[in-house]
């Protein structure tokens, strides 16, 4: 999942590595993605106080989100302006940084290419990928509608369009003023009034009526028919990489074939050669 043989994450592995706190460093700790970055010093082994050290300045980016969230409850033209002003920042704060990042590693593909292409390959992870790989393949051959048993195409078509049903719904009879699912209520609202008057409602704690509960249903089925397809699909595929594999296992341990067998393998295929042709004239 982190992707430690692709070239961007190569380049990330050279920032990391470096001696000391640099600009590059700071935009791909505090800005670059979660997962892959926090995942991929760890594996690397990079120095964990250079990291936290790196890190630090997130204060400054996280600031003016938590300022935002702040101004959201509270109400008046002072903190709408507030409001926006910190939308704003922290929009700034998110592209600036991401921009940054950016330049840092395409730096480091322009002035590092030798010592990026130079980083092996993990070998572990490059079996997994083709691994994966041949594995997408055989899904793409699983999935194909036009070869679905039956029961799986009445499977998709009904969810799809229960839930095409379910969002439109909700996008259309849910809007404005017309709250016919479920209750309007925003963030500075009292929750005394949510679920009031109760009759009207089918989980009055969640402000979602009847209709709405209806709707959340016909999601839920969806979602349900969606989860239980992906399921079967990768089953199925994962089913035919194991017989792959099987019989590559099973090629594997046959002995060599011997001179005297490719020899006469060879004849035999001249003779039928020869006999064809002879039927032929």
């Amino acid at each position: 999942m982190v992707g430690v043989n692709s070239r961007t994450m190569k380049a990330a592995n050279y920032i990391l590595k470096s001696k000391g706190i640099n600009m590059g460093k700071v935009m791909l700790l505090c800005f670059g993605p979660d997962w892959p970055t926090s995942v991929l010093a760890g594996l690397l082994g990079a120095n964990c106080w250079q990291c936290v050290l790196a890190l630090s300045p997130m204060l400054l980016c996280t600031t003016p989100a938590t300022l935002m969230g702040a101004f959201m409850t509270k109400t008046g033209t002072m903190y709408d302006t507030l409001f926006q002003v910190a939308t704003l920042m922290t929009l700034m704060t998110q592209v600036g940084g991401m921009a940054l990042m950016a330049q840092a590693l395409q730096r480091v593909f322009t002035d590092h290419a030798a010592e990026i292409e130079a980083i092996p390959d993990d070998k572990e992870v490059a079996d997994y990928e083709a691994k994966q790989a041949r594995l997408g393949e055989l899904t793409d051959k699983v999935k194909d509608f036009t070869k679905l048993p039956t029961a799986m195409r009445v499977l998709l078509v009904s969810g799809s369009v229960v839930g095409v049903l379910s969002y439109y719904g909700v996008h259309f009879l849910n809007s404005g003023k017309h709250a016919w699912l479920f209750q309007n209520f925003g963030m500075t609202d009292c929750l005394d009034h949510l679920g009031v008057p109760s009759e009207k409602f089918a989980i009055g704690v969640m402000g979602i009526k009847w209709p709405g509960l209806i709707a959340l249903l016909m999601a839920t089925y969806m979602m349900c028919t969606l989860f239980y397809f992906n399921h079967w699909m990768n089953k199925k595929a994962q089913g035919l990489l194991l017989e792959e594999e099987s019989v590559k296992r099973s090629r594997a341990a046959l002995p060599p074939a011997s001179v005297g067998q490719l020899a006469d393998a060879a004849a035999d295929a001249i003779d039928a050669a020869t006999a064809t042709n002879t039927g032929a004239v």
